[in-house]
This record gives structure tokens, C-alpha cells and sequence, in this order.
């Protein structure tokens, strides 16, 4: 990948998007929501207004917060391993954004593999009726989903396994690009130590915010 600042926030924003989803399914957020809700709407907003101000500004409020973090983190890590080029040109955050990628990645197959397994179903149903105007092509327009097909054991181990393995990766990835440009050992060392906090940061907080969803369905 080539180094540029606008992958940083590309990546970022696909990460902190699917943990704002997680999050919004929390009783954490639950709470804040109604009542942050309830105070626009006595300011004379109405309640649907309302409701997708208070979403948007905790999207926005996570995007800034996940942005933030990694930023701090990646210039931390050129400060650290004494990077000196990426230090003067600020460019640590461009020069690891691709370790980004994996963590993404995972992120989306364990928020939205319940979707896929289930939702996916349905084009039995719709590939007899697709216009939803009483036809049964093919006879399968009753098909229902059955939510059974996947247990939520193997839900939760798919889950876990997605956000585990993206952030190994993704450190593996952040590993070899310090290599590519440390001197010596002790650079890449420190270089990884503000990058393991990140990940394991993330880690934990993905797996709250699936496991607080599981709880809410």
C-alpha cells in the first residue's frame, strides 16, 4: 500500500462505524440515547429528529475517538523507535495504516455474520417471489428463515475467532513494517509496545460490544 494519510481515515472510519453498530445495541448506549433523546426533544425537537442527532453524534464521537487513539498510538511509535523521517513528515499513522485492514475486516465478519447467515435465507423465499406480488416461481415463497441453522455457541466461537485473529494479524502486519524501518532490535521492540495496547484495547472492546448485543437479542 502506498503511504497517504487519507487510507488512515478510510480504515478508521470502517472500524469505528461496526463498533458504533456494536455499541448502539449496548445498555450502555441505551441509556445515554433515551435520555440525551429526552433532553433534545424538551428543547422542541421532535422525537425521530431527535433520535438521529443523538445517533449521529455518537457515530461521529467514536469515529474521532478510534481516529484519535490510533493516531497518538502510531506517532507514540515513531517517537518511541526513533523514526526520524516519519517523526519529522508525521507520517507513522500512514506508514502502519495498512495493519488497519485485518482488524476491519474482522470486524465485519463478527458483527454482521448473524446477518449474513440468516438474511441469506431469504433469497430462497425471494428468488420465487422477487417483486412480492404473490408468486411462487420455483415453490419456494414460503421458505421462512430458520434461525436455528446456527447456534449461538458457534455464533459466539466465529465471533470470537474473527476479532482475535484480525488483531493478531494485524500486529504481525505492524511487526514487519517496523522491521522494514528500525536499525535495531530495541527500535522495533519499542516501536510494538503503544501498537499491543492498541490492539489489545480494540480486542477487548470489540468483544464487549458483541457480547452486549448477544445479551440485548
Amino acid at each position: 500500500m502506498r503511504w497517504q494519510p487519507a487510507q488512515v481515515a478510510f480504515v478508521g472510519v470502517l472500524i469505528a462505524t461496526v463498533v458504533f453498530d456494536g455499541l448502539s445495541g449496548s445498555t450502555l448506549w441505551a441509556e445515554r440515547d433515551v435520555a440525551a433523546g429526552e433532553r433534545l426533544i424538551s428543547l422542541g425537537l421532535g422525537s425521530s429528529t431527535a433520535g438521529y442527532l443523538v445517533a449521529t453524534i455518537g457515530m461521529l464521537a467514536t469515529i474521532a475517538v478510534v481516529l484519535c487513539a490510533y493516531e497518538l498510538v502510531a506517532r507514540l511509535a515513531a517517537e518511541l523507535a526513533d523514526w526520524k523521517p516519519l517523526r519529522h513528515a508525521r507520517q507513522g499513522a500512514a506508514a502502519l495504516a495498512h495493519s488497519l485492514i485485518p482488524i476491519a475486516l474482522a470486524y465485519f465478519v463478527a458483527h454482521y455474520f448473524t446477518l449474513f447467515a440468516f438474511q441469506s435465507q431469504d433469497l430462497i423465499r425471494l428468488a420465487s417471489d422477487p417483486f412480492g406480488t404473490g408468486d411462487d416461481i420455483f415453490g419456494t415463497a414460503g421458505r421462512g428463515i430458520d434461525f436455528r441453522v446456527v447456534s449461538p455457541e458457534a455464533i459466539w466461537g466465529i465471533q470470537l475467532a474473527a476479532i482475535v485473529t484480525g488483531h493478531v494479524i494485524g500486529l504481525a502486519l505492524a511487526h514487519d513494517r517496523a522491521l522494514e524501518l528500525s536499525i535495531t532490535r530495541a527500535q522495533v521492540i519499542r516501536s510494538q509496545a503503544p501498537m499491543l495496547a492498541l490492539m489489545v484495547a480494540l480486542t477487548v472492546a470489540g468483544l464487549w460490544s458483541l457480547s452486549e448485543g448477544m445479551a440485548t437479542v
